[in-house]
């Protein structure tokens, strides 16, 4: 397995071409572990906002999934350290994260969605219209 961290919130098209590259073997997965703030959640999102993926044939080989931390834990970093670091952090961190990402449509639909109050009256704040 390999892995790669980005600096800050961007996932520029360099980076995402280097992880595709790493990630093509039969069954390649990228899963991208953002900041659980909403920097690292709009970053996520923008691949899903714009073309980048539909025109970059090297990503298209790969499948790509989101990786969700929870919300009191800022960062993948801070995830290891309050899991106590080591094995037992790694194995938490698969467990907890790896084992649980979303493919990247899906978490897309579950974000726009989750702007959304299903109970919102018509042309109030969380409408749907």
């Amino acid at each position: 397995k390999n892995v790669v961290a980005s600096m800050g919130t961007a996932l520029p098209y360099e980076q995402l071409k280097k992880a595709s590259a790493m990630a093509n073997v039969p069954g390649g997965r990228i899963i991208l572990c953002m900041d659980s703030d909403d920097a690292g959640k709009n970053a996520v999102e923008r691949l899903c906002t714009n073309s980048i993926l539909a025109t970059t044939s090297e990503l298209n080989r790969n499948e790509i999934y989101v990786a969700s931390l929870p919300s009191d834990t800022k960062d993948p970093s801070d995830f290891v350290d309050f899991a106590g670091g080591g094995i037992r952090a790694k194995e938490q961190f698969e467990k907890e994260i790896i084992d649980t990402v979303q493919p990247l449509d899906e978490w897309y639909i579950d974000r726009v969605v989750s702007r959304y109050d299903p109970d919102a009256k018509d042309g109030n704040y969380g409408s749907f219209s």
